[in-house]
């Protein structure tokens, strides 16, 4: 009675993810059955058994993943070629992560920054490698594995700017359907740091297949990407 009572008052709401090969998932799996679990119940008693396990590890992983935080926040604020900007308090809340998600206020705020944002994408400043490499970034992603990879990983921390890049090779088909992905999310924007987005995606979008009919519209190439990169590329010396 103890142990479930225990169990019961540990709220368990955050989610870790990772790839394997179907092979490997398939062995997993197995592994996963002959234990009686389903993979998921499986992999779960794995971790939080390294976690009893090794108490100091623990604590030292949390401050790797505090100091990866303070990273990509820096680069977020300073990224190679564009301005230097103030944190606002609707930005800040942002980086504060999952764990505001309940402040009503700071949740509308972050909505309205990523309003704002959005309305501000013709006065990101760029430089030429740097929609060359967003252009070519958000086609490797999707075409990888579709808009739900695009925002999961790294490369959905640059939306507002992929769609700016696609908007100035003369993209703006492909540019509005990476829009209207990022209308998907709260707000119409999703959030710039990737930790706050990806609890945001697993928790709306948990399935890839959520993003398939504009996958499908992005696979259909309705602007010749290649071309046009090609084009730009040449006429600025890339």
């Amino acid at each position: 009675m103890e142990k479930e009572a225990t169990e019961k008052s540990t709220l368990r709401n955050k989610s870790i993810g990772t790839k394997v090969s179907e092979d490997e998932y398939a062995a997993l799996e197995k592994l996963a059955e002959a234990r009686g679990l389903t993979l998921g119940e499986w992999l779960r008693e794995l971790v939080l058994a390294e976690l009893i396990a090794h108490p100091a590890e623990q604590v030292i992983l949390a401050e790797v993943l505090a100091l990866r935080m303070l990273y990509l926040n820096t680069v977020q604020i300073l990224g190679p070629g564009r301005e230097t900007r103030d944190r606002g308090p609707a930005e800040a809340d942002r980086a504060g992560g999952p764990g505001k998600a309940g402040d009503g206020a700071g949740a509308a705020g972050g909505a309205g920054a990523r309003r704002e944002e959005m309305s501000r994408v013709g006065r990101v400043k760029m430089d030429t490698q740097e929609v060359v490499d967003l252009v070519n970034s958000v086609e490797g992603e999707v075409n990888n594995g579709g808009f739900h990879q695009f925002f999961y990983n790294n490369a959905g921390d640059n939306t507002i700017e992929t769609i700016q890049a696609l908007e100035i090779i003369g993209a703006k088909n492909m540019a509005d359907i990476v829009r209207r992905a990022a209308a998907m999310f709260p707000g119409g924007m999703p959030p710039k740091d990737r930790f706050a987005r990806q609890d945001v995606l697993l928790e709306k979008y948990p399935r890839a297949e959520a993003f398939e009919s504009l996958n499908d519209e992005f696979f259909a190439y309705p602007d010749d990407v290649a071309r046009l990169l090609a084009k730009y590329k040449s006429t600025h010396g890339v």
